[in-house]
């Protein structure tokens, strides 16, 4: 049996990455399958734990976390070319990155890194350069996503004493909470 984590859908709908432990060892590959089902598609295993693959809109590169199995200090975001099935790796740094996402227009890439001890939001480009923390809030942020329009980002944080939903400009300024009794995971729905 194969347990599929983090699935998300190219902007086509055409196609479903996610990330899968096949071996039972920590570490996880990244696969595509058709929405409707049919064969598994192996694009990624590398020995690391790889996961919360993103595509960027236009369905050419998958944005993704990578690294050492049971050891968060090592994960990094890393850029994989699905044609030429190219990594890049776009951060390199001492402490943990993760769950990077793409901006509507491809340009950037939103992803949760450590700030003061505590999970903080960084921007970096596309290429990796520029990279960035937009908002290091007194809580642990996570969960965080581009409106469609790219505008705004949704973020949870236990900044209140729990978790709960807020939104801010895409620059991380006008923080709002959104929700009073708790929330996570925060999605946003295109018009």
């Amino acid at each position: 049996m194969v347990v599929l984590t983090h699935p998300r859908l190219d902007s086509r709908r055409r196609f479903s990455c996610f990330s899968s432990e096949p071996r039972g060892d920590g570490n996880h590959d990244l696969y595509t399958i058709r929405p409707g089902g049919g064969e598994l598609q192996l694009l990624l295993s590398n020995g690391r734990r790889n996961s919360h693959p993103r595509w960027s809109p236009d369905g050419r590169y998958i944005v993704f976390t990578t690294g050492m199995a049971g050891d968060a200090r090592t994960w990094e975001i890393a850029r994989l070319d699905v044609a030429a099935g190219d990594v890049v790796y776009l951060t390199d740094n001492d402490v943990k990155d993760w769950s990077p996402s793409f901006h509507p227009g491809g340009r950037e890439i939103l992803y949760l890194t450590e700030g003061e001890g505590h999970g903080a939001i960084g921007v970096m480009d596309f290429d990796g350069d520029n990279q960035r923390i937009i908002y290091d809030g007194p809580g642990y942020e996570s969960s965080a996503s581009y409106s469609p329009d790219g505008r705004y980002i949704a973020f949870s944080s236990d900044e209140s004493g729990r978790d709960e939903i807020y939104i801010m400009t895409a620059n991380g300024e006008n923080v709002q909470q959104v929700t009073k009794n708790g929330g996570h995971y925060p999605t946003w729905i295109a018009p």
